[in-house]
């Protein structure tokens, strides 16, 4: 089914299968990381509503994940464990076993349901090798300097190096989907980010992303997302050991400091939003692209979505 350039606005009975869909896919990964002794916790928006629901939030549309980078390293060599459907939307190349992270995943791993295409952009620009499914985002945990100063000069460069392997490279992000103030730097940023192959770049985020070992006891400092800045460097004592909540009547593990980590980064998550902010985050009302018949990979875009 080809969906139309303009999005239908999303049915409560559409977000209901699609967390269906992604809780299923996160059944999967819990049996691997089970399996394999692999350390995680649930954070975000789904940590919220394992608190305040014992479910997903009534409107959310994913779950999101944290594992320490050492987990995380070994989540990717494990991923062809997954059932077939199941795959890492940012994957390089699923033919080849071995194949390094992608510039993607400097960010973070999606992992979907690929019999499905659920896909956003605030401009309705799609990129044509980053074709997303429904599924669940895992984050990697890392390290940081202990010393404040040292410690915000590291993020911000982990940060502009994750914009030069993922914002530069893709064509989710367009020119004119920058201000025009910054559109010559951005311009500057995706000419120098060409010069590198993906491999090169990978390499070279991660030499300095495993330089803080989460699990060094020297360590006291940890961020799981380097963009989003101060308001996601926590105490390392917030996630040294994980707490058991109640999710869709499994037990889940949060971060033992939970509540002193969502109100750092949501201030008063307690507080259920208006119905004007209930709605799903990664597909607005108006652009968007849902189909839960048509595989990622062949979904046709239309000419105005790509």
């Amino acid at each position: 089914m080809q969906q139309p350039a303009t999005a239908q606005k999303i049915t409560p009975e559409q977000v209901k299968e699609i967390q269906k869909i992604s809780f299923a896919v996160f059944l999967e990964f819990k049996k691997i990381a089970e399996k394999h002794n692999l350390k995680y916790f649930i954070i975000g928006g789904t940590a919220i509503g394992a608190l305040l629901y014992q479910d997903f939030i009534p409107w959310d549309d994913d779950i999101d994940l944290a594992m320490p980078r050492r987990d995380y390293d070994k989540l990717w060599a494990l991923r062809h464990e997954f059932p077939t459907h199941i795959t890492f939307a940012n994957e390089p190349n699923a033919s080849k076993p071995k194949a390094p992270y992608s510039s993607y995943a400097c960010s973070n791993f999606h992992i979907v349901d690929s019999r499905c295409t659920y896909n956003n952009s605030p401009l309705g620009i799609y990129d044509p090798t980053y074709r997303d499914g429904i599924g669940f985002d895992v984050f990697p945990i890392d390290g940081l300097p202990d010393d404040k100063p040292k410690r915000d000069r590291y993020v911000r460069f982990m940060h502009n190096l994750e914009k030069l392997a993922n914002r530069y490279r893709s064509f989710h992000f367009p020119l004119r989907a920058i201000k025009p103030l910054n559109r010559p730097l951005f311009l500057l940023g995706r000419a120098f980010s060409h010069i590198f192959t993906d491999r090169m770049l990978t390499k070279f985020f991660l030499h300095f992303a495993r330089k803080y070992d989460f699990y060094d006891k020297s360590v006291r400092y940890c961020t799981a997302i380097f963009f989003e800045g101060e308001r996601y460097v926590n105490p390392k004592t917030w996630w040294h050991d994980t707490v058991l909540k109640t999710f869709r009547k499994h037990e889940l593990p949060l971060p033992i400091g939970y509540d002193s980590y969502l109100r750092k980064r949501y201030g008063d998550y307690t507080v259920i939003p208006p119905k004007t902010e209930q709605f799903p985050p990664h597909l607005t009302t108006s652009v968007g692209v849902l189909d839960l018949s048509t595989p990622r990979v062949k979904y046709q875009y239309t000419e105005v979505e790509k």
